[in-house]
């Protein structure tokens, strides 16, 4: 049960976060992300969106949410890290052809999740 609600909470997290305008310079900020993370840049699909949440606590569920998700069938892991005080989480994983990066992360004077995705060749 708190498996289910784990992933429910990620897919109406970011299902219901903003969009965030995808400028170059964004779009380098999170190609750089990835190729720190992993040693390979961003080639497409790049997403940037933001959700307010009440707390630094509601922001770990979701964080712990996306962090079960990456466990579902058809999707291969690759490397991931989420950090000690439970408020930012990166993955790299393979599904379907692609291989996804993703950061996520809490800010807490802003009170938002911070949601960076993108591809990999």
């Amino acid at each position: 049960m708190k498996l289910k609600l784990m992933v429910l909470l990620l897919l109406a997290g970011s299902a219901l976060a903003d969009n965030l305008p995808l400028t170059p310079a964004l779009k380098i900020q999170i190609s750089a992300a990835a190729r720190a993370f992993t040693g390979q840049p961003c080639t497409e699909n790049f997403i940037a969106k933001r959700k307010a949440v009440p707390s630094a606590e509601f922001a770990k569920l979701y964080l712990q949410a996306g962090q079960q998700a990456t466990r579902q069938p058809g999707f291969k892991l690759n490397k991931e890290v989420l950090s000690p005080d439970g408020l930012t989480y990166r993955f790299s994983g393979f599904s379907d052809g692609r291989t996804t990066f993703m950061l996520t992360r809490y800010d807490a004077q802003a009170g938002v999740i911070y949601y960076s995705i993108c591809n990999q060749k």
